[in-house]
């Protein structure tokens, strides 16, 4: 390879530090160390894993087409670098024993709707890599990375040619055959595809090939790499083999098979959900197209029976080699998928369709219907406002148009429904937005879409119109006393209220306006019963789409601080951001409000540190000078102060894992972050988190944590150095007292 130095020597000094590293828990068996280890900027030390997926990506795809052209010594050497790769990669900590590689087929932001046969994301460790990502890791590592990208796409480009839409890839060195098993699957798989390839070609000019077929073929008659795999590495005949498909099929069939078999996506899989198969047959280390890697990431991972049962629909209609499948199933179960753009909406509503027509049609599939209905409403709940804008529903028909002309399709009657109701909720949105500047009717068919949508009747949903037009003058802006006057009839709709107006106003106040405004919500607040609605609402808005930073975010969270705290003075029209002075607050804390706080947090907490590490990978790249983020740094900036401030009332968890995320990195003076373009201009607001980081982790932290403040104290001078005016220094020897602070109380709380 021709990275060698990233890829061997900066993997190695990557070892050689955490190589001892140990992990852990706290008392809800959650990994808090390994958490904040990816959740910040480690990942500049997380890079050379990820250049080591790059390696195993290009070796494993030379490997199979060195074979497919007879190339001994390509194939040699690939096979050679790939276990070489595996090695490294087998030092990263806390690994889970497999590397898996998936087809989204979503395309590359930017770079047109050819993209989507690239668009593949490898999973190793916690790491998820994708071309973007990949992008990044070559600004962060240099001109020495900047080949990646191109072979990245050179191994998927590769990967797609022989209709792999996933790979499954165990490492398990404990094993002693393990290397000889790898080098004879990885013959098994070449020697399948090369026959595939000369298949095709005879095909292709109309010549029968004489004699047996080469291959052992699936339930659905496709030819299996991972069936002969599974014959090669137990030196089974191949007869022998294909003798069991019929058997397992038979079982898979029936309308409830039942134990581990209920839970396979094929025979293959099936073979290892028998004992005496089990017992008697080793289990292939490289598995291709496997469905069940579409649907989970990890071999105890359960997949559901409606899971399954659409997955092997899919297989059946498009063949598990068709990249439709990989795309469907990617829709449907992908944690991470959102419809990021209109032809994504058109593309997958009708792959979906299809998939729904089909499944009707089998009796054993009927009822796997209903959850596939129910997930595209999900995703359809959690498409942008202006993605669906783009898309027109004319009866059954869903239509965008694009820069190269006008894309469609007919889809299923039920999924037409459900995508008009969305299209419509986002009308009506902007038709509310309109309302506040300018004279909008309302018809019976808007009130029904915001009944639907707030589980209401038309009739709270024409009264709540009506009272909120009254909170607005006729420029469209708001009225703080005519809002409160009106508070008596909004709390009405007690369950509802303030989910309906955060629905409709978080992002559409005038600037000047919005602390009014939040202060005006905070007193409707006060007159219902207790926070806990709000909160839900608040905090639930703010991680719904982990991949996204919206202005309504900070909006949020300095509500949500607001509310858990029983006395508040007014938020101010020039602060715009939680006072600090609540990290002071502890009788005066609504303790009912902080456990419930926790409680939503904690137990949505993967998507709360997404959204968090999405917030700060932006920042990061804002402060980078990355022309790509259109949000104002000093935004960034605060909404991420915001979060810290959160967590320092709620803790949790996932606060604290957070937070000691936020202080390996703030509290390193020769950490990126103060490294970046404009990291010098905004030193006061990067030193400012850092202190309210110091003073959160102090009033949440478990004794332990006194260690990691305390670390900070002989990086003063290093810190004083980062600026050079007089503020600059003030700020650090203030810091350097809520270190000692923090550190105390920590230690006191040992003792207790």
């Amino acid at each position: 390879m021709s990275n060698e130095v990233i890829l061997d020597d900066a993997a190695e000094a990557l070892f050689r530090e955490l190589g001892g590293t140990d992990s852990k828990k706290t008392g809800g068996g959650y990994d808090v160390t390994g958490l904040a280890e990816t959740l910040h900027a480690q990942d500049r030390r997380m890079d050379p894993f990820r250049a080591l997926m790059v390696a195993f990506a290009q070796n494993f795809a030379d490997f199979l087409a060195a074979f497919t052209t007879s190339d001994v010594k390509r194939m040699e050497d690939a096979r050679e670098e790939l276990l070489t790769v595996l090695v490294k990669l087998n030092k990263m900590p806390g690994h889970d024993g497999r590397v898996l590689v998936r087809l989204r087929g979503r395309g590359v932001p930017g770079e047109g709707r050819a993209s989507a046969d690239y668009d593949y994301v490898i999973l190793f460790g916690g790491l998820a890599l994708d071309l973007p990502e990949v992008r990044s890791a070559v600004r962060r590592i240099g001109v020495t990375a900047s080949e990646f990208p191109g072979i990245f796409i050179g191994a998927m480009h590769a990967l797609a040619g022989l209709g792999i839409n996933s790979v499954y890839f165990r490492i398990d060195f404990d094993d002693p055959l393990y290397r000889e098993r790898v080098t004879t699957t990885l013959t098994a798989l070449g020697a399948h595809f090369k026959a595939l390839a000369l298949s095709e070609a005879a095909a292709a000019r109309n010549v029968r090939r004489s004699g047996d077929s080469p291959f052992i073929s699936d339930e659905n008659g496709e030819p299996d790499p991972n069936l002969a795999s599974l014959a090669i590495l137990n030196k089974q005949k191949k007869e022998a083999v294909a003798g069991l498909v019929p058997k397992i099929a038979a079982v898979l069939e029936k309308p409830e098979p039942g134990g581990a078999v209920a839970e396979c996506t094929d025979v293959f899989e099936a073979v290892f959900a028998f004992g005496k198969l089990r017992e008697a047959l080793a289990r292939p280390p490289i598995e291709v197209n496997v469905l069940k890697w579409h649907l989970v990431a990890h071999q105890d991972e359960p997949a559901l029976p409606e899971e399954v049962a659409a997955a092997r629909s899919a297989a059946r209609l498009f063949g598990k080699s068709s990249p439709k499948t990989a795309r469907v199933l990617d829709t449907l179960y992908a944690p991470e998928f959102r419809f990021i753009n209109p032809f994504l909406v058109v593309d997958r509503m009708a792959l979906v369709s299809e998939l729904i027509s089909f499944m009707e049609t089998q009796a054993s599939c009927k009822e796997a219907c209903e959850p596939v209905k129910e997930v595209m409403a999900l995703r359809l709940d959690m498409a942008a406002d202006l993605v669906l804008a783009e898309v027109e529903v004319a009866g059954n028909r869903v239509e965008t148009r694009l820069d190269d002309g006008e894309v469609g399709a007919e889809i299923h009657p039920e999924l037409a429904r459900l995508l008009d109701f969305y299209c419509r909720r986002v009308a009506v949105k902007a038709k509310v937005k309109a309302m506040v500047k300018s004279a909008v009717v309302f018809g019976p068919g808007d009130y029904e879409v915001m009944a639907r949508d707030f589980s209401i009747t038309s009739a709270a949903a024409e009264e709540l119109i009506g009272l909120l037009r009254g909170s607005f003058d006729p420029d469209g802006h708001f009225l703080r006393s005519a809002f409160e006057k009106r508070i008596p009839l909004f709390t009405g709709h007690r369950e509802k209220v303030f989910e309906f107006l955060w629905h409709f106003l978080k992002e559409h106040m005038h600037k000047q306006e919005r602390i009014g405004f939040l202060n005006s919500l905070k007193v409707l607040i006060d007159s219902m019963e207790g926070p806990t609605l709000a909160l839900y609402t608040l905090l639930s808005d703010f991680a719904r789409d982990p991949e996204n930073v919206t202005y309504s975010d900070r909006n949020a969270l300095m509500l949500a601080n607001v509310l858990l705290r029983k006395f508040n003075k007014e938020l101010h029209q020039d602060i715009e951001m939680t006072p600090e002075e609540v990290l002071k607050v502890v009788a005066g804390l609504d303790t009912e409000a902080v456990d419930y706080a926790r409680e939503i947090i904690d137990a949505d907490r993967e998507r709360f540190f997404l959204k968090f590490r999405h917030v700060h990978s932006t920042l990061r790249e804002a402060l980078d000078e990355n022309p790509r983020v259109t949000v104002p740094i000093r935004y960034l900036l605060t909404l991420e102060r915001e979060i810290y401030m959160l967590f320092a009332l709620a803790g949790g968890v996932t606060g604290r894992a957070i937070l000691k995320s936020g202080l390996a990195e703030y509290g390193d003076p020769e950490s990126g972050i103060y490294e970046l373009f404009l990291s010098r201009q905004e030193m006061p607001w990067l030193i400012q988190i850092l202190q309210v980081i110091v003073r959160a982790l102090g009033r949440v932290g478990e004794p332990e944590d006194a260690v990691l403040i305390h670390e900070i104290r002989p990086r003063q001078v290093r810190f004083v150095n980062l600026g050079q005016d007089q503020r600059h220094k003030d700020m650090i020897r203030r810091l350097m007292g809520f270190v000692e602070r923090s550190a105390d109380t920590l230690a006191k709380k040992g003792t207790e």
